[in-house]
């Protein structure tokens, strides 16, 4: 325990501080433990006691919660498209009334392009690999098409508003209930060995959008929960040999298995805790091209913004850092200084779009992730202190990046991990004040307090810990 202490990043006072800021507001670290420690919550006993199923009593069959019905089926959105994703995904313009049993396959495609548009890096990347999917898992059973319109009924809140309703907060957790159970019913049974990996990317379907939708609108140790009980279906559903080839995982058509790595590489770095699997990641820069010759269309870049190279390079760093603290010993300094070369020639391919703003906002996004990784090395690996020269250089550049683009859902959504990274190493009250206010904008808390779903007191003395700063 001493060694992983000794390890974590060099922070005085005020950066403690501003994690606290940025972290989930009604969890403690003690509930970020495993979810087999300590006393069961109301979703395990729910699952213990198989209450937790596609058809509970508060659902129709169709996986809706009854409603008002609502005739007027016309609503107002904001141009959140600007690229026509929803276009490409389900052809229409129009809002659909759900109740209509025809309109229902397109109703969760309207409802998918809605949120998708909106929180993710490219979507245009996986506009039809998200339609064949949905496609595919609607005409799968009645169980995975209710699951789908449940889905779609939180994405079309959250599009509208990132703090869920008690309506929606009820159907997030029937969701994430019902996903618990399918993975503990995989680990519960015994496969044959020609059908386990099968089934354990069955038992993985709809994960990438509950995590999608938590990271949006959950404490974040919801979010790290489902990561760590989802793991051990992951390495089942993994090709061989193990440990499982991150770039070959990178390369796979299913978005679950891709998504689960960005998952666990972007929880790990924002919380300080290990990866939840060992990946096999041989780091050179030839080895990087490689990858890059081989990607085509696929890869992650297209979720949160981080480049594959990155992403391959923060788990090779991961895994040095962990064998240190393991080893209870210091990474070679000139180990650190090949990385940090490294990191400034890895080329980013530019981001392409027919909205010249976009394009530019994407690059900006793409940069500041450079920056924040420089941070990362300088500090979790080298385990230097703020005040660092190297660190201090990346976090200007990382500030002078930030500061030049408008503050908005886009590209502050987007830039929420690495502006966590950045705000480890600001020393700066201004630089804090801009960190802190460009995340909490975007991660709903203000909502959720002016929708009455954050206690006052909880909300004042987080307001506490940011006036801190001013």
């Amino acid at each position: 325990m001493a060694s992983r202490q000794s390890a974590a990043l060099c922070v005085g006072t005020s950066q403690r501080s501003l994690l606290v800021a940025l972290s989930s507001s009604e969890k403690t670290d003690a509930s970020l433990k495993s979810i087999t420690q300590g006393p069961p919550t109301r979703l395990t006993r729910l699952i213990e006691s198989n209450q937790c199923t596609p058809h509970v009593s508060k659902l129709n069959v169709d996986g809706l919660i009854p409603l008002k019905h609502n005739t007027d089926v016309e609503e107002e959105y904001d141009d959140d498209d600007p690229e026509g994703f929803e276009e490409i995904l389900c052809q229409i313009s129009i809002r659909l009334d759900r109740t209509v049993d025809s309109n229902k396959l397109p109703f969760v495609l309207q409802c998918y392009a809605q949120w998708i548009s909106q929180s993710v890096f490219e979507p245009l990347k996986i506009a039809y690999t998200t339609k064949d999917t949905i496609s595919q898992q609607f005409s799968l059973s009645q169980a995975s098409r209710s699951r789908l319109l449940m889905i779609s009924q939180i994405m079309r809140k959250l599009a509208k508003h990132r703090a869920l309703d008690e309506e929606g907060n009820m159907l997030l957790e029937l969701l994430r209930c019902e996903i618990w159970q399918n993975v503990a019913a995989f680990c519960s049974r015994q496969w044959a060995e020609n059908e386990e990996r099968e089934h354990a990317i069955l038992a993985l379907n709809n994960t990438f959008e509950l995590m999608n939708m938590q990271a949006a609108s959950a404490p974040l140790s919801d979010l790290l929960r489902l990561i760590q009980l989802a793991a051990p279906v992951f390495l089942k559903a993994c090709p061989s040999p193990y440990p499982p080839h991150m770039s070959e995982l990178l390369l796979e058509v299913n978005v679950n298995l891709r998504h689960f790595v960005v998952a666990d590489v972007a929880s790990s770095i924002t919380t300080g805790r290990p990866l939840q699997c060992r990946y096999h990641v041989p780091w050179s820069l030839e080895y990087c091209d490689e990858f890059i010759r081989k990607r085509e269309d696929r890869g992650s870049q297209w979720l949160l913004g981080i480049p594959d190279q990155f992403l391959l390079l923060l788990a090779y760093m991961n895994n040095l850092r962990e064998d240190a603290i393991a080893a209870n010993a210091m990474i070679d300094p000139t180990m650190i200084e090949r990385i940090g070369e490294d990191i400034r020639v890895i080329n980013v391919m530019p981001c392409e779009s027919k909205e010249p703003t976009l394009a530019i906002v994407r690059t900006v996004v793409q940069e500041c992730w450079r920056q924040a990784i420089f941070i990362y090395l300088y500090m979790a690996l080298g385990r230097a202190h703020a005040l660092d020269s190297q660190v201090k250089k990346a976090h200007r550049s990382f500030m002078k990046l930030v500061n030049g683009t408008k503050s908005g859902r886009n590209p502050d959504a987007l830039l929420t991990i690495p502006m966590i990274i950045a705000g480890v190493a600001a020393t700066k009250s201004t630089h804090r004040h801009t960190i802190i206010s460009r995340v909490l904008s975007k991660s709903g808390l203000e909502q959720q307090m002016k929708a009455g779903q954050l206690d006052g007191t909880i909300y004042e003395k987080r307001v506490g810990e940011l006036q801190e700063f001013n």
